[in-house]
């Protein structure tokens, strides 16, 4: 699932939003209450290494990905497992996301 939101702030504005955030991105999605753990990140440069293990009623779903800041777009390439789209719409999780990450950065 690729996401592109543009932005006014500066890159490095955008990366401290994103990191302090990553976690309320994905707590919100339409898969119920979600509880983040394991979680890995690293930043290269202007570019995130995630991945974690969302845990929703009886489900524990890893998720994985990349968040490429440039100068006025944000990009996140989020890697889902296949049978949550049986579960779930993408565009809905989509939907869902982006509507996040635009709050982080109004």
């Amino acid at each position: 699932m690729r996401i592109t939101v543009s932005h006014n702030k500066s890159p490095l504005e955008v990366r401290r939003s994103i990191d302090k955030s990553l976690d309320d991105i994905f707590t919100g999605l339409p898969i119920g209450p979600v509880q983040i753990t394991d979680e890995k990140r690293t930043w290269n440069g202007s570019t995130m290494n995630f991945n974690f293990n969302a845990r929703a009623a009886f489900m524990v779903v890893p998720i994985s990905g990349i968040v490429i800041v440039e100068d006025h777009l944000v990009t996140l390439d989020v890697e889902l497992p296949g049978f949550l789209n049986k579960l779930i719409p993408e565009e809905k999780m989509k939907s869902a996301v982006e509507g996040k990450v635009r709050g982080l950065l109004t």
